[in-house]
């Protein structure tokens, strides 16, 4: 026997409002949305107002674009399919200062959202010295580049109670906040962080 797995659209649309209360929220619909279906989290995200969404796959990413034609796409994955980037207008991460010297031309007209690596140690630049040398490096490079358009990290700690681990990555990323944005004076689209623990604390 066939198990028939149902969802109630109304219920989905009405928790996805609940949580947001109208705030600016990136929808992260990897995995097929965690297998809710990425057509339909697509559809129901975007009737409760959410116009930004990511993935960590490039297939799913220029999925949203065909489903979102004004959608704003962050792919949290970097690839070297630069073109097809361009042609799907999706952002993507740029995950580290090596990966910027080595497709530093081939990522001209890709709009990319700086990653800083924090506690989670996954991707991204370790340090804001490695941000602040790529930012530097950009803003003197007369050729054509890419478009820096966000700014971000991921809470790796931010479901873990019994531990003060949450509280030392965001306060490391508030200070790389300050630096950048307030003191250096540079501008990004987009700066995001939270996951869905960090959004609750």
């Amino acid at each position: 026997m066939t198990a028939l797995w149902q969802v109630d659209s109304a219920q989905f649309l009405q928790n996805v409002k609940q949580v947001t209360q109208n705030q600016s929220v990136m929808a992260v619909v990897k995995n097929n949305a965690y297998n809710y279906g990425l057509d339909f989290a697509v559809q129901m995200f975007q009737q409760a107002g959410i116009d930004t969404f990511s993935t960590t796959s490039l297939v799913e990413a220029v999925r949203i674009r065909e489903l979102a034609p004004e959608a704003t796409i962050f792919l949290m994955n970097a690839t070297d399919e630069f073109e097809r980037l361009r042609a799907n207008d999706i952002h993507m991460t740029l995950p580290s200062l090596t990966f910027y010297r080595e497709n530093k031309a081939a990522l001209a007209g890709v709009k990319v959202h700086l990653e800083y690596e924090n506690l989670l140690h996954r991707s991204g630049f370790k340090t804001k010295d490695e941000l602040l040398a790529v930012l530097a490096d950009h803003e003197q490079n007369p050729a054509p580049k890419m478009e820096i358009t966000g700014l971000w990290t991921h809470f790796g700690y931010a479901d873990e109670f019994d531990v003060d681990m949450y509280e030392k990555e965001r306060e490391a990323w508030l200070t790389i906040v300050e630096t950048l944005v307030k003191q250096r004076g540079y501008h990004f689209d987009l700066i995001h962080a939270q996951n869905s623990a960090s959004y609750y604390r």
